[in-house]
């Protein structure tokens, strides 16, 4: 009787040992709102084509109001999508992202939207890489302010603007000539950077238009109590090292670690 208690204990400890070890997965994020791709594309189209801003205005605040931040129920499946959802708020600090590293660019001015990241990729002490899709993390920026993407509207953006074709340097254009006339569609990627900035990479193909920093991977170690995080500001990455104490993540250093 004595050693078959001790079998059964044996194996419950292994149990629960083996379950520890297994890597914690997030179940994907269901409630998406509905979007059809042709139809958001003739909008954006429509609300650029025409010299009247309120239509564009109108546009981004349409988005705005049906994308929201994802609930607690999905942020507060299990340590690893709290932790994630918590990091992403620690450093994404559009407003102070001078403190996050040196860039060869100025992000520090304001803008009227903030365009969100719709993925996030993650691992745990070295494990194979995980993409959280639908990624809708509430930040401390103004919720009017947020504008959460899809893959259709990176989509939809990126073929409108590449039909535009090269973008020009507004700025250094009218700085040597103030009464320079800008083309219609100069004057359609003015507009949406009034709103937000965007980038166009260095292949001269594809256009970013989500805001700095752009998190591209959060590395864990096994405990899930420290992080490193490797982000994109710009044209330059950065990587910052993170640790969780008193149940909040805090960053411990940042800097930045390459250029293109």
């Amino acid at each position: 009787m004595k050693n078959r208690t001790y079998i059964i204990i044996f194996f419950l400890f292994t149990f629960i040992s083996c379950k520890e070890k297994v890597p914690l997965k997030i179940d994907p994020e269901q409630h998406t709102p509905v979007v059809i791709r042709d139809s958001l594309y003739s909008q954006l189209t429509k609300s650029l084509s025409k010299n009247n801003e309120s239509l564009y205005t109108k546009f981004l605040v349409d988005w705005n109001r049906k994308f929201q931040p994802n609930g607690l129920d999905f942020i507060n499946q299990n340590e690893v999508s709290k932790s994630i959802f918590a990091i992403f708020k620690a450093i994404y600090q559009p407003k102070d992202i001078d403190e996050l590293g040196s860039w060869q660019k100025d992000y520090s001015g304001s803008q009227n939207y903030y365009v969100i990241q719709n993925t996030i990729k993650f691992c745990i002490d070295g494990s194979n890489v995980d993409t959280i899709t639908n990624f809708r993390p509430p930040t401390d920026l103004p919720k009017s302010s947020i504008l959460y993407t899809s893959s259709i509207h990176q989509e939809i953006y990126n073929t409108f603007l590449n039909k535009l074709g090269e973008k020009y340097d507004n700025e250094t254009i009218q700085e040597v000539n103030p009464n320079a006339t800008l083309s219609n569609d100069d004057l359609k990627i003015k507009r949406i950077e009034k709103y937000f900035p965007i980038d166009l990479d260095s292949n001269l193909k594809h256009w970013n238009i989500i805001s700095a920093p752009y998190i591209s991977l959060i590395s864990f170690n096994e405990n899930i109590d420290r992080a490193k995080v490797d982000f994109i500001v710009g044209c330059q990455g950065g990587e910052a090292i993170l640790k969780k104490k008193n149940n909040k993540w805090i960053i411990l250093e940042s800097k930045a670690t390459w250029i293109e």
